[in-house]
């Protein structure tokens, strides 16, 4: 999606008019300080997103306590549940393809000149939406067990945890060294062995930061 936000550049022109604003050169600069503008934004909002519990538990890796209590007291951790591979970095990636969706469109500005002096551009940012991440194969459910991004999942629902185990000694054949899907006929292939009633709980994650951050850029707060 693509939003309008606000750049005040009177910090760099000084007190100027609707037509000196419409300068190229003038219309360049700012365009320049937009620029800037949106990867403040971007960095301010990277760590708004390692910060968050979700984040902060998978970037804690397989063996941390089940903190976003998404689990119904199974044991494990979204890192271990999901099936990362010990080795994966999540969170990165997900800051990666947020930073790459995240940018000043082209075209020309808006202006909007105030009765103190201030003349504001306002130019388009274009911010993803969660399903915009789904398109993204660094963001999708390890060895594709689940159709979708995990970060989609976090939020609507993840399932398999009825036949999720964890065991903190490891499994030989488990992607994160702690997990596995029982399945039946011990077989990898096998349909899933159900062991307990207890279900994912989903939780708020980036439709909540992206849609903060969005309203932050549409009145040029961030």
């Amino acid at each position: 999606m693509a939003i309008r936000g606000r750049i005040n550049i009177k910090a760099m022109a000084g007190t100027i008019s609707e037509a000196v604003a419409k300068n190229q050169k003038v219309a360049g600069l700012a365009r320049k300080r937009g620029i800037l503008a949106v990867e403040d934004a971007k960095q301010i909002f990277a760590d708004k997103v390692r910060n968050h519990p979700v984040s902060m538990e998978i970037e804690d890796g397989p063996s941390d306590d089940n903190l976003t209590n998404t689990l119904a007291g199974v044991d494990g951790n979204l890192f271990s549940f999901i099936g990362f591979n010990i080795s994966d970095s999540p969170i990165d990636d997900l800051i990666e393809v947020l930073n790459s969706k995240i940018f000043l469109k082209g075209g020309r500005a808006g202006t909007k000149r105030f009765a103190n002096g201030n003349v504001n551009f306002r130019f388009r940012v274009t911010i993803p939406g969660v399903k915009d991440l789904d398109k993204e194969s660094s963001l999708a459910f390890p060895d594709g067990w689940r159709p979708g991004s995990w970060v989609d999942g976090i939020e609507r629902g993840i399932s398999g945890l009825p036949s999720f185990i964890y065991k903190a000694e490891g499994f030989k054949d488990s992607r994160s060294m702690v997990g596995l899907q029982a399945k039946t006929g011990y077989k990898k292939g096998g349909s899933p062995f159900i062991i307990r009633s207890e279900e994912y709980q989903p939780t708020d994650y980036m439709r909540v930061l992206l849609t903060e951050f969005a309203a932050k850029v549409i009145k040029g707060t961030f």
